[in-house]
């Protein structure tokens, strides 16, 4: 499950939510850097760094907010393809439904680039 995953669709209680960045409710992504650390991206770019418990057999993932360790939520999850990702589950009082696509790494400039100590000429212009 490692890798940056944008949210494409998300629910809350049947109700989608389209991505607006004014939406304190709606995640932007998720970001799993190793089996115990997941990343909550917001609309408004902040993170929520969570503890993180994956269990493949289950098909479940156990979510726990570092800054607010009362904050727990368990969800399910489907992987109908290798790039996509459901996520279903209780949070906040509310049911959650995610629908994420993993972003192909080579995207990021550093990887799709290469690394270069010397520039000849500015990559950002």
């Amino acid at each position: 499950m490692y890798g940056v995953w944008d949210v494409t669709d998300f629910s809350i209680d049947g109700e989608r939510h389209p991505p607006m960045t004014t939406d304190g409710q709606r995640w932007r992504r998720v970001v799993v850097d190793s089996v115990d650390t997941v990343a909550i991206q917001h609309m408004d770019d902040s993170l929520d760094p969570c503890m993180a418990a994956i269990d493949m057999n289950a098909r479940s993932v156990a979510l726990t907010r570092m800054a607010d360790p009362k904050w727990q939520v368990t969800f399910t999850f489907e992987r109908p393809a290798d790039d996509r990702l459901i996520l279903e589950g209780d949070a906040d009082g509310y049911h959650l439904r995610l629908h994420l696509r993993r972003r192909d790494l080579g995207t990021f400039p550093l990887v799709g680039r290469g690394f270069h100590w010397v520039q000849d000429n500015s990559y950002l212009r």
